[in-house]
């Protein structure tokens, strides 16, 4: 199996459980390796195991981030701030986050989910001062289009749109 064929796995929930075995072993592995973190983290986030998705991430954060490409960078901000804010954790998103755009200005997904954790922590005002700043912001890389289930999903927490 590669890859390619475990992340298919994870979208259905009968064969999930293999997907997710598979990225575990990959880690079992290849312990050193951030890839292999940071690909657990992503499995264990489509299948919504929050706390698993924040202690991937934390491994991959001390394998040391610069190995993967700027473009995975910029997701494991999006991916473990998200997940930091549903744990409650909110400074700790909110740092994460702020962390990314500061690295990351032009990802999309970045100041989106900073809006998310500043509407959680009850800051409207600065959730829309980000979304504002992050509205006019140029999105070259499209990735917004990657974290579309995880916008959908932070907006509707927050009434209808």
């Amino acid at each position: 199996m590669d890859r390619r064929h475990a992340l298919a796995l994870l979208e259905d929930p009968t064969t999930a459980v293999e997907g997710l075995a598979w990225f575990a072993q990959r880690v079992a592995a290849l312990p050193d390796s951030v890839r292999a973190a940071f690909d657990l983290a992503c499995a264990h986030e489509a299948l919504d195991h929050t706390g698993a998705t924040a202690e991937a991430c934390e491994r991959a954060l001390r394998l040391g981030l610069d190995q993967l490409p700027e473009a995975d960078q910029a997701r494991w901000h999006v991916r473990y701030g998200s997940a930091l804010r549903i744990l409650g954790r909110l400074e700790e998103s909110r740092a994460v986050l702020e962390g990314g755009r500061a690295l990351f200005p032009d990802d999309g997904a970045l100041p989106v989910f900073l809006a998310f954790t500043e509407l959680a922590a009850g800051n409207r005002d600065a959730a829309l001062a980000v979304l504002l700043a992050g509205a006019a912001a140029a999105d070259p890389y499209g990735s917004r289009a990657g974290f579309r289930r995880g916008i959908e999903a932070g907006a509707a927490q927050f009434g209808p749109r």
